[in-house]
């Protein structure tokens, strides 16, 4: 059975149950809208105080897996694109040492399109943008792309 397990990284206690059952998934994949403790409080609006640090706890967890991991990180256009913000996703990539980052875009469709304007969805050329930069600030090399998708795919 083939499992992609897909999380926004506030529970590192599934993770680590996940860990200590030995059942990791095929793959796991965390998405990142945020660099650091403000820019998480600004775009992800948490509920409560201590996600951010949750995410971090879940971050950590991922050097232990056995299981392939990504940081799958959301271009917001004007929101998280900014040379800071990509230092920082650099830096956490450099940190946690995921298998794989995928770059992708923002998809103005659903419930977020109460929250964003449709100019944070931004361009396959822009999200290409970005990926070179954080490939550039780190060890991670442009393995894989996709236009139609915006997406690309970044490897160790």
């Amino acid at each position: 059975m083939t499992v992609f397990l897909v999380t926004s990284g506030v529970l590192p206690a599934a993770i680590k149950r996940l860990i200590d059952l030995r059942a990791e998934p095929t793959q796991l994949y965390i998405s990142l809208t945020a660099w650091d403790a403000k820019s998480y409080q600004i775009l992800n609006r948490p509920i409560e105080e201590r996600l951010w640090g949750a995410l971090q706890q879940s971050l950590e967890l991922t050097s232990t897996l056995m299981c392939p991991t990504v940081f799958r990180i959301t271009v917001l256009r004007g929101l998280n694109d900014n040379p800071e913000a990509i230092k920082g996703f650099a830096n956490m990539v450099s940190k946690y040492q995921p298998t794989y980052v995928e770059v992708k875009a923002y998809m103005h469709v659903g419930y977020s399109t109460k929250r964003l304007e449709r100019s944070a969805m931004p361009s396959y050329s822009h999200v290409n943008a970005v990926a070179e930069d954080v490939s550039k600030q780190t060890s991670y090399r442009i393995v894989g792309r996709d236009e139609d998708s915006r997406v690309v795919l970044l490897k160790k």
